[in-house]
């Protein structure tokens, strides 16, 4: 059993960038009751879903998303956040976050933040950017957009 934090974290940024979040609980791993959930759903001007991304047996989502609209993306080169999905039902966007917390925050950044932007005409807000220098080296994947968890050390930052 996990602990359910996703579904806050979502609901306090959705929240934070002008949006009016519905949260509907945990829905089970069965494809049905994703399905139902998201057609009970499809009167809001977005839906989000968190976890059931990946390609585990018990991940769903972009199938059932699939079967009830179109699946346009379904997997991202983002580390974390690489099973992040976008779709669209019936008009309605459809972002499919990665169940892992950070990745989840990472989508919620990329894709959830601008969508809310752009669908209440908010205008965009400079974002605060530290600049300091690494204390250790990072490795990353050739291809991919790496966020770093670090922590500030004075004039530098460490993985």
């Amino acid at each position: 059993m996990v602990l359910e934090s996703n579904g806050l974290m979502t609901a306090i940024y959705v929240n934070k960038w002008g949006g009016i979040p519905r949260y509907i609980g945990i829905v089970s791993d069965h494809p049905d009751s994703i399905k139902k959930a998201i057609e009970a759903n499809l009167d809001t001007d977005m839906i989000l879903l968190s976890g059931g991304t990946s390609v585990g047996k018990r991940d769903h989502v972009p199938q059932v998303v699939a079967s009830l609209g179109e699946v346009l993306v379904h997997g991202i080169g983002a580390s974390p956040g690489k099973p992040a999905a976008l779709g669209i039902i019936n008009d309605v966007p459809v972002v499919c976050l990665p169940g892992y917390p950070v990745a989840g925050l990472v989508a919620l950044y990329f894709f959830v933040r601008p969508g809310i932007r752009k669908l209440a005409a908010i205008p965009k807000v400079p974002e605060l950017i530290l600049k300091r220098r690494l204390a250790a080296k990072i490795s990353s994947k050739i291809g991919y957009v790496n966020f770093i968890r670090v922590i500030f050390e004075e004039d530098r930052v460490r993985p």
